[in-house]
C-alpha cells in the first residue's frame, strides 16, 4: 500500500459508485494546488465512460456521497428489491419522472432497484412510459448495472442481462398470481345445483 493510500477511505482498485456519475473504479491519487492550498484527490475511471477520469478531493468524498460499491449482502437485497412486488408509480406523467429522478439520483442502491422494478413495472403494463420515463428509466439501469459490473468486475452488458432476468422472472410469477387470483374470483363460490 502507498503513503498517499494508507490515509485515506478507499485504495486503488476499489470499485466505489459517484451519485450522479455512477460507479467506477479508484485509480490513483492527485495533488493540485488550487488557489495555494494544495489538495488530494482520487482519480476515478468511471465505467461506462472510456475516456473520462473523474477527481473528487478526498476530503469532501462524504459531503459529494461517494461510497464503495455494493457488497455481496447488498446484492441479495438488491436481487430481493428487484423480485419484490412493484409500487404503483404515479399516474400523472410530471410526478412520475419527479420520482423516478429522485430516487435514480439518491445514489442508493437500494432506491435505485426500487424504481427499476417500478418502472419496469409500468413500462411492461397497459400504461407503459412517456419517452421521458423511458429516458429515465434506461438510466437509472445503466445506474445499478454499472454498479453491480464494477463491484463484481464483469462486464456492464453481463450485469445488464441479469437485472433484466430478474425483473422478467419476478414479472412472470406477479402476471402469474393474477391470473390466479381471477380465476379464483370467476368461479362460484359453491354449486347452487347440488344444494
Amino acid at each position: 500500500m502507498g503513503e498517499q493510500e494508507k490515509k485515506t477511505k478507499f485504495k486503488i482498485g476499489d470499485a466505489v459508485v459517484h451519485p450522479i456519475r455512477g460507479a467506477g473504479r479508484i485509480t490513483g491519487f492527485k495533488e493540485l494546488e488550487t488557489e495555494g492550498t494544495l489538495r488530494r484527490y482520487y482519480t476515478i475511471k468511471l465505467l461506462k465512460q472510456t475516456t473520462t477520469n473523474l477527481m473528487i478531493p478526498i476530503d469532501e468524498v462524504d459531503e459529494i456521497g461517494l461510497r464503495a460499491a455494493v457488497s455481496a449482502t447488498e446484492m441479495d437485497e438488491v436481487w430481493a428489491m428487484l423480485a419484490s412486488t412493484p409500487e404503483e408509480l404515479p399516474n400523472n406523467y410530471r410526478a412520475r419522472h419527479k420520482v423516478i429522478r429522485n430516487q435514480s439520483h439518491t445514489g442508493d442502491i437500494q432506491e435505485i432497484a426500487k424504481i427499476i422494478r417500478d418502472a419496469g413495472w409500468r413500462k411492461q403494463g397497459e400504461n407503459g412510459l412517456t419517452q421521458k420515463g423511458n429516458e429515465l428509466y434506461k438510466q437509472g439501469l445503466r445506474l445499478l448495472a454499472a454498479e453491480i459490473a464494477a463491484a463484481r468486475d464483469i462486464p456492464l452488458i453481463q450485469a445488464q442481462k441479469e437485472i433484466k432476468a430478474h425483473l422478467k422472472t419476478s414479472f412472470e410469477r406477479i402476471n402469474q398470481a393474477d391470473k390466479l387470483e381471477i380465476a379464483e374470483q370467476e368461479q362460484p363460490l359453491y354449486d347452487q345445483a347440488t344444494q
